[in-house]
């Protein structure tokens, strides 16, 4: 039998869980994730635009660009994703000072799940 994977599948059902619930930890992590993304993604564009038009300034191209970018990729990134992100992530919770580390080990979570779903995708013959 198949195993499980992802929230459409009930994956999270199964995890071990936390005595509280995280989900503003995972909502922060993937907020901040979103904002670190965007601003990966506008240095990027702005790089190579302004290498391929150096007399011209495209930073509304750029930001435009970014946001659409970051907007795939975060939805890539936790895609099917959010219940079990918040079964893993609510292991870690114990206060409100959780709230600083949390989120970065969801982001971390949901990154690592990624890899994994791409290994998965391409070792298929």
């Amino acid at each position: 039998m198949a195993e499980s994977v992802g929230d459409h599948q009930g994956e999270h059902l199964d995890m071990e869980r936390g005595e509280r619930r995280a989900w503003p930890h995972v909502i922060a992590g993937a907020v901040m994730f979103s904002l670190i993304s965007f601003f990966v993604f506008a240095g990027l564009f702005e790089a190579v635009i302004s290498a391929l038009f150096s007399k011209h300034n495209f930073g509304l191209c750029t930001s435009l660009c970014a946001m659409a970018f970051t907007g795939g990729w975060v939805w890539w990134v936790y895609l099917d994703r959010w219940r079990v992100n918040e079964a893993y992530s609510s292991r870690f919770v114990r206060g409100p000072e959780t709230l600083f580390y949390v989120p970065m080990l969801s982001i971390g979570y949901a990154l690592s799940r990624l890899v994994e779903r791409l290994q998965t995708n391409f070792s298929k013959p």
